[in-house]
């Protein structure tokens, strides 16, 4: 582990510490409310973060919850309350100006939802993102493993606005692709438009790899290549300093989105995709300026210039919506399979017109001691066309016999006698003397 992996491994720890903290009275409130959730709904569906909340100011209004945990059963994403978007308090002043002139943007668009995506793989800062961009702490976060068990929707609600952030695990796991997580987000997504998808990397990692291939690969297979059309190339740990080459930050950065814009590329088909940069920076230790906003490695802050960004795509992007059609045709499984009966058909020809002929001709003219005589050859050639014969006479006296059965049965008669050609019952009496 080099000495900025060891770095970020106490940052995480330490914001965990931080957040534990800093959200401590939330968590009191919502442990009261989900017991009292668990009693009306018989312990079936436990509602994570739902409750209400005191001091309710002109601005902010509503109550809501996020999606049912695992073994409950989860209502529709259509059917979710949004709750109170109480931490947009809790951020700096400038940042909620900033926050609030762009929700009225949207409004002004007749556009009253924004709903968020977040992918990547394990230990890349969606849960911390999400509780960066909502300045609370709705999802779990620990250091070097992943606490997200399933895809997550955390809704909230100000001056009459709903933000919604769609928290999600790792699409890796190990060197294999998570099914389960795929599954979630594919239950998460489905039936709800999408304005913007997050596809989260760490701004340290320096290089693309085989695994963020394999979560590129992933995701298309289960969302379809059209998600990308709506995506960000979103890179976390946005306040490094140290950088190779003697490079400026800015050329990092692009070098950085660059190489997994080429990634994204090659690897989803998505050519015409215009994938964006944002960076971001979740750390309780980062670099603050006077405002107390968290501040990136050029000393600019992360946060309204997201939610900027964002803003603006959201009005220029058609949604993204699930459309199981454009999966069912990345599915790898069930591409070409109108060729299976195809070559079923070839492989059935090729054993009856060639091989089978084949066998039968190396029968026929010798064995494992050697070639046969050309008058013992003569003779199993008349031989087996004489079986061949006898054997086609017997199956059409089997389907002669089958058809006056048949009618007899439809006009109520006693099945008849099958009557037998004379030239065929002395065959058959000739071979028995020949055996």
């Amino acid at each position: 582990m080099t000495i900025q992996e060891e770095e970020y491994v106490e940052d995480e720890e330490y914001d965990e510490e931080d957040d534990e903290d800093e959200y401590d009275i939330d968590e009191q409130e919502d442990g009261d409310v989900e017991d009292a959730d668990m009693e009306e709904m018989d312990q079936l569906e436990v509602l994570q973060n739902a409750g209400f909340i005191r001091g309710l100011e002109p601005l902010l209004a509503g109550r809501g919850a996020s999606g049912a945990p695992s073994g409950a059963p989860r209502r529709a994403p259509q059917q979710e309350v949004a709750r109170e978007w109480m931490g947009l308090r809790q951020l700096p002043a400038t940042t909620q100006t900033t926050f609030l002139e762009l929700l009225g943007k949207l409004r002004d668009k007749k556009k009253t939802k924004l709903t968020i995506l977040l992918l990547g793989k394990t230990g890349v800062g969606k849960s911390s993102t999400a509780n960066s961009i909502l300045a609370e702490r709705v999802a779990n976060v620990a250091a070097l493993q992943s606490d997200t068990s399933k895809a997550q929707c955390f809704s909230r609600v100000a001056a009459g606005f709903t933000l919604s952030i769609i928290d999600t695990p790792g699409v890796l796991e190990g060197d294999a692709i998570n099914g389960a997580a795929l599954s979630g987000i594919v239950y998460e997504v489905k039936g709800r438009p999408v304005d913007a998808v997050l596809f989260l990397n760490r701004l340290d990692d320096f290089r693309v790899d085989a695994s963020d291939i394999q979560v590129i690969e992933g995701v298309t297979r289960a969302l379809g290549e059209t998600v990308w059309n709506n995506t960000f190339i979103g890179l976390t740990h946005g306040r490094l300093t140290s950088l190779p080459d003697d490079l400026t930050y800015d050329e990092y950065v692009e070098r950085r989105a660059g190489a997994l814009r080429e990634a994204i590329y090659k690897h989803s088909g998505a050519k015409a995709a215009e994938l964006p940069v944002v960076l971001i920076e979740n750390s309780s230790r980062a670099a603050v300026n006077s405002d107390g906003e968290k501040l990136l490695g050029n000393k600019r802050p992360w946060l309204p210039d997201l939610m900027r960004q964002v803003t603006q795509k959201s009005m220029e992007w058609t949604p993204y919506r699930y459309d199981p059609s454009v999966v069912r045709r990345n599915d790898p499984n069930k591409k070409r399979r109108w060729l299976i009966p195809l070559v079923l058909l070839a492989q059935i020809a090729f054993k009856v017109f060639v091989l089978d002929r084949v066998l039968e001709e190396d029968g026929i003219t010798g064995d494992a001691y050697g070639p046969y005589d050309a008058e013992f050859i003569q003779e199993e050639r008349e031989r087996i066309a004489r079986d061949k014969e006898r054997e086609r006479a017997r199956k059409r006296r089997e389907a002669e016999k089958q058809k006056q059965q048949s009618a007899s049965q439809k006009q109520g008669q006693a099945p008849a006698v099958p009557v037998y050609d004379d030239d065929d019952v002395d065959d058959d009496y000739e071979d028995d003397e020949e055996e």
